[in-house]
Formats: C-alpha cells, structure tokens, sequence
C-alpha cells in the first residue's frame, strides 16, 4: 500500500502542470485531507489518537 501511494504522488506532480481547476481541486482533497484553513493559511490539523 505504501509503494502504491508513493507511486501515485509521483504521478500527480506530473499531472498537476497540465490538470484543469476541477481536477486540481480533487488532487488537493486527496493530499490535504488533514487541513484546515486558517485566515488564508493552511495549517495542518493533527488529532489524537483514541
């Protein structure tokens, strides 16, 4: 699993320069799911485990 994810940050780095605002969009939900915006800053949200 963690072969696949680096693999696929490799991908969407080359994906990004040429992606539309929609699919951009959805690249940052994939990577950022643990932030939050702060003002216009993004800060990253880190919770506690059980």
């Amino acid at each position: 699993m963690a072969i696949k994810a680096f693999e696929r940050s490799q991908s969407l780095q080359k994906k990004w320069g040429t992606a539309e605002r929609d699919a951009k969009r959805h690249i940052l939900d994939i990577i950022s799911l643990n932030f939050t915006l702060d003002g216009a800053t993004l800060t990253p949200h880190n919770e506690k485990a059980l």
